[in-house]
């Protein structure tokens, strides 16, 4: 059995829960602390991605359950900056980094530019070239890494655009069969003949590692029974764990206060050779009052929440 004494109104409260669902015990506590706390809440610098979040947590396919979390940091009028981690079941982590920009100003592409060219001329090139394919179709909206070894750039489609037409020649049908499937299972309907929003992000220091397409038309459904069972077996079919998709989404569900907006943010699929190989789910997670907490038993500002 463990305690956390936990602040009126603390976000961490929140990750430190999730942290414990993930498995990680007692490395929970150093998992939330190596994370950080976020700078500021998002508040009418909203992105589609977060929807007023301050914090998203991440649920991935195939594999165990392991802890991803991320944390806005930093927003001004044209860009939120966001930290985050990724600890895996033997405390192995990975830190993460993503920038998401409003607009087509010259400021994400030239942080795209900045960051490829530092992983050299292949880097630079692979990005290049995706831009000249989809730069006139969309907007460059994230830029991030994930470790050391990992740029990646995401271009958000313009909905006007045929979504099919534009990417399936750059990624073959193959691949974008499968990504187009798996998306409209977790959506519970034909998304694929939709105008999204649609995504396309590529690690541009590794494309051989497939490509990632996302929406987040997923926010616009209702936290209901219906979305959270096609979550599980969303994340089932594509060999996760399903107990921890129902549980973390029944977790954040339960912290809900002054949240406008759905709980279940965005999903992405990645996908190389004709299959889907990767599936992710970000859940958005805000600040709560000690009375929607579990373990609160009123009538204090501090109180112990228990988890055993």
């Amino acid at each position: 059995m463990m305690a956390r004494e936990v602040e009126k109104g603390s976000r961490v409260d929140v990750l430190w829960l999730s942290a414990l669902l993930a498995g990680l015990g007692t490395q929970a506590e150093a998992a939330c602390e190596k994370l950080g706390v976020a700078a500021v809440q998002s508040g009418g610098g909203r992105m589609c991605i977060d929807g007023g979040a301050s914090g998203l947590i991440a649920l991935a396919a195939p594999g165990p359950r392991l802890w991803e979390a991320h944390v806005l940091c930093g927003i001004d009028a044209g860009h939120q900056h966001w930290v985050g981690t990724s600890v895996g079941p033997g405390g192995q982590s990975l830190s993460l980094e993503r920038r998401l920009y409003r607009g087509r100003g010259e400021a994400a592409l030239d942080q795209a530019r900045t960051m490829a060219s530092a992983h050299g001329e292949a880097a630079l090139g692979c990005f290049d070239r995706w831009h000249r394919s989809l730069g006139s179709f969309g907007r460059i909206y994230s830029v991030g890494r994930e470790g050391t070894d990992c740029v990646r750039v995401g271009w958000q489609i313009d909905r006007h655009v045929d979504v099919q037409a534009l990417v399936a020649p750059l990624i073959g049908q193959d691949n974008w069969n499968a990504a187009a499937r798996s998306l409209d299972a977790v959506h519970g309907f034909d998304l694929a003949h939709t105008a999204g929003p649609w995504s396309l992000s590529v690690d541009v220091a590794a494309p051989e590692r497939g490509w990632r397409l996302g929406s987040t038309r997923w926010s616009w459904a209702i936290d209901d029974h219906a979305k959270r069972q096609r979550l599980a077996r969303w994340i089932a079919g594509h060999g996760g764990d399903a107990g921890y998709a129902c549980a973390l989404h029944d977790l954040l569900c339960g912290h809900k206060a002054g949240r406008a907006g759905s709980i279940g943010r965005a999903v992405e699929g990645d996908v190389r050779d004709g299959c889907v190989v990767a599936a992710i789910a970000y859940l958005g997670a805000r600040l709560s009052p000690p009375d929607r907490l579990p373990g609160h038993s009123g009538g204090s500002d501090r109180r112990l929440t228990w988890v055993g």
